[in-house]
């Protein structure tokens, strides 16, 4: 366990999914806030993970995907009605691995393992549009703040890189200047702000970089030599937060950068807990992750308060 004290209390956590929900992670909000994407799966009329919308209102939720593989991190479209997501569905039928048996690649984090290609999916028609049609991992895909571009992490081997697609034309380019094997680039609603994770040439190692602007990127918490994942850029731009294993490697926790005072926080965490995926609420006065404890996935809230005082430097 971490040996640094967090900045809010466990105690404060909601879970947000009822104990006969199955089990359920990787939320993301709608941009007014009153709307919900996650990942279900254990129902009882699926076991895979399914993209599942709930009206944060009404409390009433729908089942979006029917897909035959499973899917991954949802997201909303900022001005459009349309998400956009992971899945394996295709790659099981055009790459099945007991007609084409391969070794996966060991280098590779867990993460990356799974071929899966990216999809938009609209929400009312549900016309669904494949993006990407290549072996290997496609996924952590979002969309630019205004809409226009598509962002997502590509490997290929034993390389990642970061890919961009135009979402008129469909035009793809690969980003560059991010590193050896860059991952979960995100970027600020008014592009003046980015990171990403810069993992060194066999992925032992994940440094987050950060960049403003016209400044040199630096890396944050450097001081911890552990995974780092699951990068998201507050709302209002003025912080990142991410999970990272703690100091024994054990359990994901989740950190908060102050991105003006350039200081890292140990938000939550310190129990034999798994919290991934953070994102914050569009009103800025919640923090929801995915909370892994046992054998149970769930989606818990917790109040965002700033964090203030000392950085969390040392372990």
């Amino acid at each position: 366990m971490s040996a640094i004290p967090a900045v809010a209390s466990t105690r404060d956590e909601e879970n947000v999914n009822r104990s006969d929900d199955g089990e359920s992670g990787q939320a993301s909000y709608s941009i007014d806030g009153k709307k919900m994407l996650y990942v279900a799966w254990k129902r009882p009329n699926h076991a895979q993970p399914q993209v599942y919308e709930k009206n944060l209102e009404t409390g009433t939720e729908r089942r979006l995907t029917y897909q035959i593989g499973s899917t991954f991190l949802p997201r909303y479209h900022p001005t459009e009605d349309l998400i956009v997501y992971a899945s394996t569905t295709d790659e099981l039928k055009e790459n099945n691995p007991l007609l084409y048996p391969e070794t996966a690649p060991a280098a590779l984090p867990k993460d990356y393992l799974q071929p899966t290609e990216i999809y938009t999916h609209g929400l009312n028609g549900l016309e669904i549009t494949r993006l990407t049609n290549r072996h290997g991992f496609d996924g952590q895909a979002r969309f630019t703040g205004d809409g226009k571009q598509l962002i997502w992490t590509r490997v290929a081997g034993n390389r990642s890189s970061i890919a961009l697609l135009n979402h008129q034309s469909r035009a793809v380019a690969v980003l560059s200047n991010l590193g050896f094997n860059p991952t979960h680039y995100v970027l600020s609603k008014d592009r003046k702000t980015f990171a990403w994770i810069e993992w060194d040439k066999n992925f032992k190692v994940a440094k987050i970089k950060i960049k403003k602007a016209k400044a040199s990127a630096i890396e944050i918490n450097g001081e911890h030599q552990v995974t780092k994942t699951d990068l998201e850029l507050a709302p209002d731009g003025k912080y990142l937060a991410w999970s990272q294993l703690n100091a024994l490697g054990e359990n994901f926790e989740i950190w908060i950068y102050d991105i003006e005072t350039q200081c890292p926080y140990m938000m939550v965490g310190a129990d034999a807990a798994d919290r991934r995926n953070p994102v914050f609420a569009p009103d800025m006065k919640t923090l929801t992750y995915t909370m892994l404890k046992g054998e149970r996935s769930s989606i818990v809230n917790l109040p965002f308060v700033p964090p203030t005082g000392p950085c969390s430097q040392d372990d």
